[in-house]
């Protein structure tokens, strides 16, 4: 559609310009994204094998021990003895429950209905929010200023910056937005309706529209948070390293007092 507008306008070479512009930056964001995950990703998986070693064989052996010396277990350890057991004996039911769980959560991103429910959780988590915020909101005011500078109507540019932007919570504002600005309404009017947009990016669409200068407010908007995510993505795994640490002093911490909270009874028995 936009391709079709800058070719009747006359934009043809400005817009595929824009086009592969807005191509090439999302790419080099999941990029930078994927880069600072490894490094967490790397490091819940080891955890998470070191904590499946010391449940099945070293946990379960101390409980052992001290059950045959006649040492009481305390429920951390009895239930942490329990569960290793369990991961024993029944890990292709334990198999079978995570891809079960894989499978249901594709089914439901495939899903309109789920994808959104799946998008409100996501939300949820702080940072990830103002990333994924940030991401989309830079993807809609492209969007929608390229479309508006090659010539396309303001109702097609909207509903066409809201189906790229890719995050559904943002299509249903666009759409509920698209309405009103349908039967003659101003953006400046409607767009506070629309929430998911940051009152930064609100207000200056409305300077934007306000003096016949949308595209150009829409590049601003773009660019601000363009070098917002990638400070947030670049800097991605220097702010998950503190919870990595806490993570795994937790469960260290667990395991430990497992193994010497019968040690200190045996040692109290025996004095």
């Amino acid at each position: 559609e936009t391709v079709r507008a800058a070719e009747k306008s006359g934009n043809l070479p400005a817009a595929l310009e824009f086009l592969a512009d807005m191509l090439e930056r999302p790419e080099e964001t999941r990029r930078q994204i994927t880069a600072a995950m490894i490094y967490p990703a790397c490091v819940l998986v080891a955890l998470g094998l070191a904590v499946i070693f010391l449940l099945t064989f070293v946990v379960p052996k101390f409980a052992t021990m001290f059950k045959d010396r006649g040492v009481p277990l305390p429920m951390l350890t009895t239930a942490l003895q329990e569960f290793g057991w369990s991961i024993q004996s029944y890990w292709y039911i334990y198999l079978a429950v995570i891809a079960g769980a894989l499978f249901a959560l594709r089914a439901a991103w495939a899903n309109p209905h789920g994808r959104k429910r799946i998008d409100l959780l996501v939300h949820k988590v702080p940072l990830l929010r103002r990333v994924l915020v940030g991401l989309a909101v830079q993807r809609f005011t492209q969007v929608l200023g390229v479309s508006v500078h090659s010539g396309l109507g303001l109702i097609e540019s909207l509903e066409l910056a809201g189906r790229s932007a890719g995050r559904p919570t943002l299509m249903t504002d666009v759409d509920k937005l698209v309405t009103p600005v349908r039967t003659g309404g101003r953006l400046a009017e409607c767009l506070p309706s629309c929430t998911y947009l940051t009152p930064f990016a609100r207000r200056m669409l409305i300077a934007g529209e306000s003096a016949a200068e949308l595209p150009r407010m829409c590049g601003v908007i773009t660019r601000h948070y363009e070098r917002e995510t990638s400070h947030l993505t670049k800097n991605l795994s220097i702010i998950i390293e503190p919870i990595l640490i806490v993570l795994i002093t937790g469960v260290v911490l667990i395991v430990a007092l497992a193994i010497f909270m019968p040690m200190w009874s045996m040692v109290e028995l025996l004095g």
